[in-house]
């Protein structure tokens, strides 16, 4: 029993490694370059380590409706995308 469930949890290990290690560069960098061109169109760029990757997808959403009533550059849900993943890969308690 404990073989098993100690098999379970080192796949499941392996298969949430594997699936941040195929994520394509393009999404990180892309999303680090919109992360710094539009953030600070409002604000001085905050440390992605900051918050968790659990908390950047509802912020990026806050700011960008913030965007669209400060008459800013507005974001469209795959720049959003971008960003959050961007920020997601770098948040506090991935290392």
């Amino acid at each position: 029993m404990h073989a098993m469930r100690t098999f379970t949890m080192v796949t499941m290990c392996f298969l949430a490694i594997s699936f941040v290690a195929v994520m394509p560069a393009c999404d990180v960098q892309g999303g680090e370059a919109l992360f710094r061109d539009r953030c600070q169109q409002c604000h001085p760029l905050p440390n992605p380590e900051m918050r968790s990757a659990a908390e950047w997808p509802s912020l990026v959403e806050k700011m960008s409706k913030f965007m669209h009533t400060a008459h800013k550059r507005e974001l469209t849900e795959q720049q959003k995308q971008e960003i959050v993943t961007y920020l997601q890969a770098h948040a506090g308690g991935n290392k």
